[in-house]
């Protein structure tokens, strides 16, 4: 009798150690970093504004490309999130892999940190990344790399490669040319910036990124190529 009721003790306690160290977990899991509870608080209908100058800021961008010499653009967090809550929902519903919603962007000189809602299966979190930008050039293309140096739900480390897998579909939904490789243990994103060929007449090359409080800085050169 006295071994059943130990027996029974013992069970009780780890049904107990089990129980708390799953609330614990689903705690954590739900966590959000402090800038998304921010940015997701601002109604949509309060950022028109914000995606009408991002809208603006990337045909600027766009007519820049097209002639000679160097550009230079400024993409504020709060153009970017006004972006991400209004156009991104209106004009590109399935851009996103499905279960996800809402991103937004936090910009600082230590990296950009992205979050977004994931439903899925009945559970609902915030998924966010913590990326590094950079520049490096081959022979005939610029490359934008994109280092993730962590991925999380709520406040526990999520699997990196259910995050590559993501990146990768959302890219290839974009047509955009994308490999990875490794630095440490850290994921690298390549994003390959073609250069002229074919009837193309512009050969674009991207000269930095520069990471600032609040602002992302990107600057190039374009130049006319002689066929």
């Amino acid at each position: 009798m006295r071994k059943r009721i130990r027996f029974a003790l013992i069970a009780v306690t780890l049904l107990g150690i089990l129980a708390v160290a799953i609330y614990a977990t689903y705690r954590a899991s739900q966590q959000v970093p402090e800038f998304y509870t921010e940015a997701i608080s601002i109604p949509a209908e309060a950022q028109e504004e914000e995606s009408d100058i991002m809208l603006q800021q990337i045909t600027t961008l766009h007519n820049e490309l097209q002639g000679k010499g160097s550009w230079r653009e400024v993409f504020k967090a709060q153009t970017i999130n006004g972006w991400l809550a209004v156009d991104l929902p209106r004009n590109y519903p399935t851009l996103l892999p499905r279960g996800m919603h809402d991103p937004r962007v936090h910009i600082g000189p230590e990296g950009i940190t992205m979050a977004c809602q994931v439903n899925r299966g009945g559970f609902h979190g915030v998924v966010s990344l913590q990326i590094s930008a950079f520049v490096e050039s081959d022979e005939s293309n610029d490359v934008v790399g994109l280092r993730v140096h962590k991925a999380r739900l709520g406040a526990i480390p999520w699997s990196f490669r259910t995050v590559l897998d993501k990146i990768t579909d959302a890219a290839q939904k974009s047509n955009i040319d994308i490999r990875w490789r490794q630095a440490d243990s850290d994921p690298v994103a390549l994003i390959k910036i073609a250069s002229a060929k074919g009837n193309r007449k512009q050969n674009i090359r991207i000269d930095s990124i520069l990471l600032e409080e609040g602002a992302m800085i990107v600057s190039g050169t374009t130049e006319i190529v002689s066929k």
